[in-house]
C-alpha cells in the first residue's frame, strides 16, 4: 500500500512556524531506492528544504533511528524513534509493509509518498508542479501527459518496476 494524500501543491520552500522545513525525509542506507532519493536531493540542491533522517539499522520493530527524529511532532523526544510511527501517525489503521523513503509532511502530519519514483519526480520538479502534476483522492500524484514523449515515459516506469521489484523480490 503506497501513502498519498490530495495536495494541490508542493511548495519545498514552506517553512514551519520555528523555521525549519515542511517536508522531511525518512530514509535508509541498505535500500538503493532510499538512497538515490537521499542523493538527488543533495543533488537538487534542496538540502535546506527538506530535512532528513537516515536511519540507522533495522530491529524486529522495523527501521530504527537510534538518535531520535529531527522533525515535528517527534522532534527533541528521547531515546529511538522507529519509522512505523510515521506511518502510524499518518493512518492509524494502516496495515502495510514500512518501508523508506518517506517523504512526511510535517504540517499535515501525513505521508506524501512512501514510493521512492514519485519521490523524485517530487523533487525534481519542485519548481513548477502545478503544470505537472495533477491530484485525485483516489490515486494520489498523477503526471500529467507531456513530461517527455510517452515511449520514453513509459520505458523509464517499466525499468522502475522491474528495478524494484528485483529488489523487493528477492
Amino acid at each position: 500500500m503506497e501513502f498519498k494524500y490530495n495536495k494541490p501543491r508542493l511548495s519545498f520552500d514552506e517553512c514551519n512556524c520555528d523555521g525549519s522545513p515542511r517536508y522531511h525525509l525518512f530514509v535508509s542506507e541498505s535500500c538503493p531506492l532510499a538512497s538515490a532519493v537521499s542523493a538527488a536531493r543533495t543533488l537538487l540542491g534542496l538540502d535546506s528544504m527538506i530535512s532528513m533522517d537516515v536511519a540507522d539499522g533495522e530491529s524486529g520493530a522495523g527501521l530504527v533511528f537510534l538518535n531520535g527524529c529531527s522533525c515535528a511532532p517527534w522532534k527533541g523526544s528521547e531515546g529511538p524513534f522507529w519509522l512505523y510511527s510515521v506511518y502510524q501517525l499518518s493512518n492509524s489503521i494502516a496495515t502495510t509493509l514500512i518501508t523508506a523513503p518517506v517523504l512526511w509532511d510535517t504540517v499535515e502530519q501525513k505521508i506524501v509518498s512512501n514510493d521512492a519514483w514519485e519521490i523524485l519526480k517530487l523533487m525534481s520538479h519542485e519548481d513548477d508542479q502545478s503544470d505537472l502534476i495533477s491530484y485525485n483522492d483516489a490515486l494520489g500524484v498523477i503526471l500529467k501527459e507531456g513530461l517527455c514523449p510517452g515511449d520514453q515515459m513509459e520505458a523509464i516506469e517499466n525499468m522502475y518496476s522491474d528495478l524494484s521489484s528485483s529488489i523487493f523480490n528477492v
